[in-house]
């Protein structure tokens, strides 16, 4: 039998003792880290541009602490943004500050972030927090009085390409540090530090030296030779006077006041005390073949402090115990974190909390690929071939099915272990022509997303005899407390794209794993079963025609009629026959990960559509921007809440005024979100508002039945299906008169009196029992979402033997038929109700026609129109 393509576990495995179980790797988007720092209990916080904070434990293992997206918003942990997140510092009180860009942050050991200076409007200005501007920071440094000092790049007017230091009072206001009478210019600083006097020290890596500034402005050099070469100097060690330093780079002070720097192109660590400068760590030889003067060459190897190689060190932090932490950037752009211990040993921090049980590793490598070669031969011991899809494969043996919309599941539980394997095959979809950009978004979709997994692992990369490329990767996570791998491959090609994700706690399931990958056999021809163009721009527009779709795992069905645009952070469903001077979208957004209550993400997500819009938000009449319904658990068994409210979009004193609906979704851990966006015009002559698009009862229908079609590839599926009065027995719809018990008005003080009642009776054992006839009739109606929606006159019904009970909200209603009319004891009286004809198709098109109106005698004909 001719081999297709493995899981790529056995590759992977191969990598994680010296990767994922030892080494914590900030690959991608961490290449440009420069910033570290450590807590009092031992955490090291790592930032750099990729706008995200990382903390890392003791035990060496990294997760995400705070940053959520380039947007500069404050709030909680991910659901924050950093715009320029560069250098990082900490106080006493284990609050974290970061260099933002035009902005100062802080984080509290809670993963809070606030803004605490500067604006987005980027300059140089001195002033109160609140005012005051900053151009471009980049390292940041804080005193044992809450003092903090960022340098600051200007970039525009006369000062172009100069540095200054920008210091922010305990009280918050800014001020630029002088030189006698002029703002201090520095020659690119890099590292900053303060001592537990208040001195700042400052790496001028462009000028070659280190300089302090006192707390009363003096500047002095501490060492090294400023600005005396044009190229990089040529190192030298010696007293604090004569020494020559190249590129110093990152600065920490340790706990016996001893000041270390690293320098990224001596690849060294050193130190200054007792008046000299040596170097501690790193002996990189210098090579001035074909470099300027001043170069070292860079290498990777850990050991005695001495004989280590470093490859372009940067930012340098200690932890109490007197460790030196340093971000090491690697030529091949990934970054590292070594550690100098207090005895002179370079390792590369260890990652001690390695998930599998990778005991005997070499003996399991062995066993593997002993497995796999004998796996070609043995094929005949698993289970018959099944097709799924594009895929036909042959399922592990004694793993259990479980099929769901866009979804198939083989699990298996070793219940004497506790160890359990469940492998997901999805839909295929759509591929964007390049295997690393789907792996990308799918990781995003089914991995990074739901499991707060890392968001760029590493990958292998296999290309099977019939063409496809497979790419995997696998990450550990913690689910529910449980710690465990997992592993997505997602194979590309012929206009295509396949993931199979599997999650596991137990390696004794690998060789089944690979086995199931071993007989896979994709269909080049048939089509991806879902349309998911995840392209950064929508130039996939169609007019969808209840259509399927997918964006991450959120499922949905197009409303017909309406046009289908698909983006990379969303879909946007447009009517087609909207008139031409009305807006109405629905746009499904990006998920957000769990933290905090419906009512929480509902206000963050309509604050973050109202941007997203550029609207400014309108107040409601009962207070804030909008008017929620409580959270309530839909009849397909998630959490949801959704809220109406305005925007003004656009500019002077009468902007357009628009409504902003917000369905937000609770199902396992994250949140699910849809937007909703219309028009409104308003008639300024007499001050009336017009209705919204969405008022048309077509529109209507469409939005509710698209909210409530949705579903999850991750989530469990309601048995109910959507009714017809298509049926024997009592279904159908009936009418009569009912006695109807509420609250005292004009006409019916008693708050009781008899009303027109039309139950209907449905094929799936759902029941409508109330006074008003849905306007619409029931025709492409989905009789579970009306239920949703009006929950007070609809329940379900149970007949058989000519009796039997209408189960409402606010009681049970007995039944029972006498000839051709059906009895219906409502409020302890019997009421008489007959079924009525079909009426052959006949559907109500929503429009009126207003004859006349407030006329002479204030006679007035409305004309309902009814198609056929």
């Amino acid at each position: 039998m001719k081999k297709k393509f493995t899981s790529g576990l056995i590759l992977l495995l191969l990598h994680f003792p010296l990767v994922h179980a030892q080494t914590v790797k900030l690959t991608g988007a961490f290449n440009a880290s420069f910033g570290i720092v450590a807590d009092s209990k031992g955490n090291l916080f790592v930032t750099g541009k990729n706008n995200k904070i990382i903390k890392v434990t003791p035990q060496g293992k990294a997760e995400l602490f705070a940053g959520g997206g380039r947007n500069g918003k404050d709030g909680k942990a991910n659901q924050a943004g950093f715009n320029d997140a560069a250098g990082i510092a900490i106080d006493a009180a284990d609050n974290l500050y970061v260099a933002d860009g035009s902005c100062i942050r802080k984080i509290t050991p809670d993963a809070v972030v606030t803004t605490i200076a500067g604006t987005r409007n980027a300059g140089i200005k001195d002033g109160n927090w609140q005012t005051a501007a900053f151009w471009n920071t980049e390292n940041i440094a804080i005193d044992s009085k809450g003092n903090i000092y960022v340098s600051d790049y200007a970039q525009a007017g006369a000062n172009t390409g100069e540095y200054y230091i920008r210091k922010v009072s305990a009280d918050g206001y800014v001020t630029t540090i002088r030189d006698g009478t002029n703002n201090l210019v520095i020659r690119y600083p890099r590292g900053m530090v303060c001592d537990s006097f208040g001195n700042l020290f400052v790496c001028c890596n462009a000028s070659h030296c280190i300089r302090k500034i006192t707390p009363v402005g003096a500047i002095t050099t501490v060492t090294g030779q400023c600005d005396k070469t044009v190229l990089n100097s040529v190192y030298k060690e010696g007293t604090v006077a004569t020494a020559v330093l190249t590129a110093p780079s990152g600065i920490a002070i340790a706990p016996n006041g001893d000041i270390y720097i690293s320098d990224s192109r001596l690849h060294r660590i050193i130190k200054i005390a007792n008046n000299k400068v040596t170097t501690v760590a790193g002996m990189g030889k210098l090579n001035f073949s074909g470099n300027p003067a001043g170069a070292a060459e860079p290498g990777y190897a850990d050991g005695k402090a001495l004989t280590a190689r470093f490859d372009a060190p940067n930012g340098i932090a200690f932890d109490s115990n007197g460790n030196l932490f340093i971000i090491d950037r690697s030529n091949s752009n990934n970054s590292y974190i070594r550690k100098l211990s207090a005895d002179g040993i370079v390792t590369t921090f260890a990652n001690m909390n390695g998930i599998l049980k990778l005991v005997n590793m070499k003996k399991s490598i062995r066993y593997y690929i002993q497995f796999i070669c004998c796996l070609l031969f043995s094929m005949q011991l698993f289970s018959q071939t099944e097709t799924f899809d594009i895929a036909t494969f042959t399922p592990p043996k004694d793993f259990k099915k479980e099929t769901k919309p866009g979804v198939v599941n083989y699990m298996n539980v070793n219940k004497s272990t506790g160890g359990f394997c469940v492998i997901a095959m999805f839909a295929s979809t759509a591929s964007t022509g390049d295997a690393e950009k789907d792996f990308e978004r799918e990781w995003n979709a089914l991995v990074a997303t739901p499991y707060k997994a890392e968001a760029n692992p590493k990958t292998e990369l296999q290309t099977t005899a019939e063409g496809w490329e497979v790419v995997t990767a696998a990450a550990p996570i913690k689910l529910d407390g449980a710690e465990l791998y997992v592993m997505l491959t997602v194979a590309s090609g012929f206009g295509k794209t396949m993931s199979f994700r599997t999650s596991l706690n137990d390696e004794s399931f690998i060789g089944q794993i690979d086995a199931l990958f071993t007989t896979m056999d994709l269909d080049k021809t048939k089509a991806a079963t879902v349309h998911n163009h995840t392209q950064p721009s929508a130039d996939k527009t169609s007019a969808a025609n209840g259509t399927t779709g997918k964006f991450g795992l959120l499922n949905y069905t197009a409303p017909q009629g309406w046009s289908h645009q698909i983006f990379s952070d969303g879909v946007v469903f447009k009517p087609l026959d909207l008139p031409a001077d009305e807006h109405l979208a629905m746009q499904i957004m990006q998920p957000l990960n769990a933290s905090g209550t419906l009512e929480q993400t509902l206000q963050q997500s309509f604050d973050e559509a109202a941007a997203m819009y550029n609207g400014t938000k309108m107040h409601d009449v009962n207070g804030g921007n909008y008017s929620a319904i409580p959270p309530k658990k839909s009849f397909r068994g998630w959490d949801y809440i959704r809220c109406s409210g305005g925007l003004h979009i656009g500019n002077g004193d009468y902007p357009a005024e628009f409504g902003l609906d917000l369905f937000v979704i609770k199902i396992n851990n994250r949140f699910e979100r849809v937007a909703v966006l219309k028009s409104r015009k308003i008639n300024r002559s007499c001050n009336m508002s017009a209705y919204y698009a969405d008022e048309r009862q077509q529109y209507r229908t469409a939005i509710d039945n698209l909210l409530f079609s949705i579903h999850f590839t991750d989530g469990d599926e309601a048995s109910l299906k959507p009714g017809t009065t298509n049926g024997s027995g009592i279904t159908g719809v009936w009418q009569g008169i009912s006695l109807s018990v509420g609250s005292p008005s004009v006409g019916q003080p008693l708050g009781a009196g008899y009303k027109v009642f039309s139950p209907i009776f449905l094929s799936n054992g759902q029941a409508y029992f109330g006074p008003k006839f849905p306007a619409e009739g029931l025709d492409d109606v989905d009789t579970r979402v009306r239920a949703e929606l009006y929950r007070r006159d609809w329940g379900t019904y149970s007949f058989s033997n000519g009796k039997g009970i209408l189960k409402m909200p606010y009681g049970d209603i007995p039944l029972r038929m006498e000839s051709d009319k059906l009895i219906i004891t409502a409020n302890q009286t019997d009421h008489r109700f007959y079924q009525l004809p079909s009426v052959d198709g006949v559907k109500f098109d929503g429009t009126y026609v207003m004859t006349e109106a407030y006329g002479e005698n204030s006679f007035h004909h409305i004309f309902i129109r009814w198609k056929v």
